[in-house]
This record gives C-alpha cells, sequence and structure tokens, in this order.
C-alpha cells in the first residue's frame, strides 16, 4: 500500500516558515517557501544560483536527471512575488541564494519544527496536488 499524502507536511511547512520570517530567519524561511511551492529536490533547491530566478519562474537543473524543472504542462514553475524579492535580497553580492550546507538547513530546520521534518514529502505532496489539478482540467476540457 502506497504512502497517503495528506498536504499536513506542506501546510506545516509553511507555516514553519513564515514563523521563521517573522523571526528574522530569512535564509530558512527562504529555503521552506522554495520548497513548498515547487517541487524542486532540496539538493537541488540549494544549489539554486538568483540568475535562475527570472520573471518569478524558477529555472533550475536536475542534477539527478539533468533535465529542467517543469511542470506538467511544461512550464517553469512560478513562485509568489514575496518569495522571489526575499531569495534575491539574501546574500547581496553573492551568487548563490543558499550559501551554507545542506546539514545546517537540515538540522536547523528540523530543531525549529520540534518533529521529524520529511523534506522529500514536500515534494510529493506537491507532484500529487499537481498531477490532480492536470487531471481535474483535463478532465474538464473532454466533457
Amino acid at each position: 500500500m502506497g504512502t497517503v499524502y495528506s498536504g499536513y507536511n506542506l501546510y506545516k511547512a509553511r507555516e514553519l516558515a513564515k514563523q521563521l520570517n517573522d523571526e528574522g530567519e530569512y535564509e530558512l524561511a527562504g529555503l521552506l517557501g522554495l520548497l513548498t511551492q515547487t517541487p524542486i529536490r532540496f539538493n537541488d533547491a540549494l544549489l539554486l544560483k538568483k540568475t535562475n530566478i527570472m520573471n518569478r519562474e524558477i529555472h533550475q537543473s536536475c542534477v539527478k536527471t539533468g533535465e529542467e524543472y517543469r511542470n506538467m504542462n511544461g512550464a517553469y514553475y512560478k513562485i509568489d512575488e514575496k518569495l522571489e524579492t526575499l531569495l534575491l535580497s539574501l546574500h547581496p553580492g553573492v551568487e548563490e541564494v543558499f550559501t551554507k550546507t545542506r546539514n545546517y538547513y537540515v538540522t536547523k530546520i528540523r530543531k525549529r519544527s520540534n518533529r521529524s521534518f520529511i523534506f522529500h514529502e514536500l515534494r510529493h505532496e506537491q507532484l500529487l496536488r499537481e498531477r490532480r489539478e492536470w487531471a481535474k482540467q483535463y478532465s474538464k476540457e473532454n466533457i
């Protein structure tokens, strides 16, 4: 039996991102915001450069497959304006958006969430939501 993704992790991650943003932890809030708005893998998100963010679109390649991240319609994933501004304002003069190690972010976020935080489930929930929306749209067009 497969895992049921209810959207709970996505909800908790968004809540935590808002809390971190309010407390001034902008880098952690930006990372969680990116992971909740796009199904980009955690390691690929850490490699994001400011030049890969154009007009709210994320132009990032997957290290694992070499393909660019795109939705089911072939368009780049979009983030909201607030997150785009936050990501581009991190570390002025540095091309990389996230400058610390993977272990640093994992440790900080897991300590702040007070529970075992599973990053790949954010990706799975995003992809499942996208597939459901695509199927709903596709079924309406064929009726």
